[in-house]
């Protein structure tokens, strides 16, 4: 049944470029706008095509420094200088990357080689100890919750350590591979630059809410996407504010 400014499921994920389950997901999370009309579920027509619009593109993720860099702006509440970073190239990109302010999915799939996750087995009775080990830091929503988002965490294990700390790691905390186990070691690329996992302290925010955004309880990814759409006008006038007269000429004596 066809409804003026509404589309079928079909339709939606057509323009999305998705299936429709994920259509119906992204329902379910509230990151698209639906309604029932009798036996049919119908999509707001002006949700999908702002979102389509914001499409991830083609292509492959950041590297593990520029990666890094967009997590600590995003983070950052507008107090990041971009043009204080030393390398040229890096300030560049991230200043396009905060200007063109993507969407949710698209940051997920830009930000996706920040670290290369596994997940494990544990006992119990380690998962405490590693949680505070000084190789690691800690990911999703116990980082979320110390940076003050209204999130549990539950028995939520992940952990970020440096990729020449994991397999000391693995080996000290019995860790085996498990894709159904309690937790999930991310292996930060040497790479990376702008973070460096210590002590059992949170990643910054921005990793926890990616990390939520790749949970499976649609809670929580429902909080994720919720947190970067409020703050993508706040991100792209940092890009803005980092491309006016004084930071170009800073970047440029850079």
């Amino acid at each position: 049944m066809a409804v003026d400014g509404w589309l079928a499921v079909a339709e939606a994920a057509a323009e999305l470029g998705v299936s429709q389950s994920r259509v119906r997901q992204r329902l379910a999370d509230g990151a698209l706008t639906g309604r029932k009309v009798g036996a049919q579920i119908i999509v707001d027509q002006a949700d999908v095509r702002r979102r389509a619009a914001h499409r991830p593109a083609a292509g492959r993720p950041l590297g593990p420094q520029l990666a890094w860099a967009a997590l600590a702006a995003l983070s950052a509440d507008g107090s990041v200088d971009v043009a204080a970073h030393a390398d040229r190239n890096l300030r560049h990109r991230l200043n396009a990357l905060l200007r063109s302010s993507p969407a949710p999915d698209r940051w997920r799939m830009l930000l996706r080689a920040r670290a290369r996750p596994q997940r494990c087995w544990a006992h119990p009775a380690m998962i405490a100890e590693l949680l505070g080990d000084e190789r690691v830091s800690v990911g999703r929503t116990r980082a979320a919750g110390r940076s003050g988002l209204n999130i549990s965490a539950g028995d939520d294990v992940v952990v970020y350590a440096a990729e020449h700390d994991v397999p000391a790691l693995r080996e000290h905390y019995a860790l085996e591979d498990d894709p159904h186990g309690p937790v999930e070691l991310r292996a930060v690329p040497a790479a990376a630059g702008h973070f460096a996992p210590h002590g059992g302290a949170a990643v910054p925010l921005a990793a926890a809410v990616f990390d939520m955004l790749d949970a499976d309880d649609s809670r929580l990814r429902h909080a994720a996407s919720e947190w970067l759409e409020q703050s993508a006008a706040r991100l792209c006038e940092l890009g803005r504010q980092n491309v006016q007269p004084g930071a170009a000429a800073r970047a440029a004596a850079g």
